[in-house]
């Protein structure tokens, strides 16, 4: 495969990319809303089993998990876009020599 080829095909897969599911506004409102469903859901279970010691000492791997969740939603779509970003210009530079 040629060099012009090969840089082709990488910015073909950048522009699919864009085009994909998961930088989309809509898929992000889906993931929100049902990590705001899943939450909702565990801190009912959480209320009504207080009165279990063993189920408290759950949360300490619950919230942080659950804050790890809440990032990835929020920050994934910005990391792909930055890296995206930082591939095409290695694209660009590499089309330049």
């Amino acid at each position: 495969m040629s060099n012009t080829n090969l840089l082709d095909s990488l910015k073909r897969e950048l522009k699919e990319m864009e085009a994909s599911e998961i930088l989309s506004p809509a898929y992000r409102r889906k993931k929100l809303i049902a990590y705001a469903v899943r939450t909702a859901i565990m801190v009912a279970l959480y209320i009504l089993f207080w009165q279990y010691v063993w189920l408290r000492w759950t949360l300490l791997v619950y919230v942080p998990l659950n804050l790890v969740g809440l990032v990835l939603i929020l920050g994934a779509e910005r990391f792909v876009r930055k890296k995206m970003e930082q591939t095409r210009q290695q694209i660009e530079e590499i089309n330049r020599e």
